[in-house]
């Protein structure tokens, strides 16, 4: 039995959305793979479904990609004119951690706790950061411009 024939319908849901997944990529990588070796791969869409699946693929990923160049490039302006940005939620969550922090006492368990998750949040902070940056050199490689973002090294 084919990798289709599993994710097609009428197969479990669960199973529809992987086939959806391996149908879309399937279809973004035929242009990358025909770019190479001046191929003449063709996709064929069994159903109107199909094409449009591939296509709301190919706007979440401009959005997304378009979303992390302008917070990247954003960044860089404010750290460029000095000025703080903060985000609310992690106010929010810092407020809460002083607040348990301040009813903790000695207990070692909930400090150690609280540090754990200040570097997870300094790391997740730092990885998206290092994410943003990789998704616009990427986009700006294609044009042959270097990002002027110092932090992406």
């Amino acid at each position: 039995m084919s990798f289709h024939a599993r994710t097609a319908a009428p197969a479990p849901i669960p199973h529809q959305y992987v086939g959806t997944v391996a149908d879309t990529t399937i279809g973004l990588l035929t242009a990358p793979a025909n770019a190479l070796d001046n191929g003449v791969r063709r996709i064929q869409f069994s159903n109107d479904r199909n094409w449009l699946s591939l296509m709301q693929a190919v706007h979440r990923s401009f959005f997304s990609s378009l979303q992390l160049a302008i917070e990247s490039g954003l960044e860089a302006i404010c750290r460029e004119q000095g000025l703080k940005v903060s985000s609310r939620l992690r106010e929010s969550i810092e407020s809460a951690i002083g607040k348990i922090e301040s009813v903790a006492d000695d207990n070692e368990v909930v400090h150690r706790g609280i540090r754990d998750l200040r570097t997870f949040m300094m790391w997740d902070h730092d990885f998206e950061i290092r994410r943003s940056c990789y998704e616009l050199q990427n986009v700006l490689s294609v044009r042959n411009v270097r990002p002027p973002i110092s932090h992406c090294a």
